[in-house]
């Protein structure tokens, strides 16, 4: 099975709405933070709208989201104590 992205004039519209969903301003009820993180991944993985380092990305957004809302499994974690450390 082949994938096809979606129509890159589509693009701009379906990462606004990513966006949103990832900074939590949609929906307007409680998502955990992990399943909004899969989420993400998903649909940035499934839109690929890079020609390379569609994995990093999608990656980076997955912690991204996950360590935005302080979520406290990761707190134990090295690399989350390396981030913390960083920014």
């Amino acid at each position: 099975m082949l994938h096809h992205p979606p129509n890159f004039e589509e693009l701009p519209d379906r990462l606004e709405v990513l966006c949103h969903f990832a900074n939590g301003n949609l929906p307007d009820y409680f998502i955990h933070p992990i399943i909004r993180a899969i989420i993400v991944h998903f649909v940035l993985a499934f839109d690929h709208p890079f020609i390379d380092d569609n994995g990093r990305t999608t990656r980076a957004l997955f912690y991204w989201v996950i360590l935005k809302d302080n979520y406290w499994l990761f707190h134990n974690m090295l690399f989350y104590q390396q981030l913390t450390q960083i920014y």
